[in-house]
């Protein structure tokens, strides 16, 4: 994890008691961020990301089975992202820290994407997949 030994999330610019995780699940709307530090003390915080919680929309891709998934995952050289076929998506890999490390519009009627991993740095990232509101993540560690 590049030396990374403590999370703390924030909502709304406030941080959530017990949210030290790496990962963090909520169903509340707000603009999220996650400050982190190494074990020499040094921290950053990731750019905002404003979360909207929508049970209807989640239930409808799960029942549809609707979903991104990783192969093979941890990968080293080159990932297999699958997802649902929609149009006008875009795939995005973000860094712990929140930054983007990768952004490419993905094909209409693809359910498959060869990410190359060459130029990526070892660690953990959010593979983002958006098409119009709808927003799928999964975690990816790169090693």
């Amino acid at each position: 994890m590049g030396g990374i030994t403590k999370f703390q999330w924030a909502r709304d610019g406030v941080d959530i008691p017990g949210a030290t995780l790496r990962d963090h699940v909520t169903q509340i709307s707000g603009v999220y961020t996650v400050r982190v530090e190494n074990n020499q003390n040094c921290t950053s915080t990731s750019n905002n990301y404003t979360f909207t919680y929508d049970p209807m929309s989640v239930e409808e891709d799960v029942a549809a089975g609707r979903a991104i998934g990783i192969s093979p995952n941890p990968s080293s050289d080159v990932a297999m992202i699958t997802m649902p076929v929609v149009a006008s998506r875009t795939l995005d890999v973000i860094s712990i820290t929140g930054q983007l490390v990768y952004s490419m519009p993905v094909a209409d009627g693809a359910n498959e994407y060869r990410l190359d991993l060459a130029s990526i740095a070892r660690g953990t990232y959010i593979v983002r997949l958006t098409a119009g509101s709808s927003v799928w993540m999964a975690r990816l560690l790169r090693d």
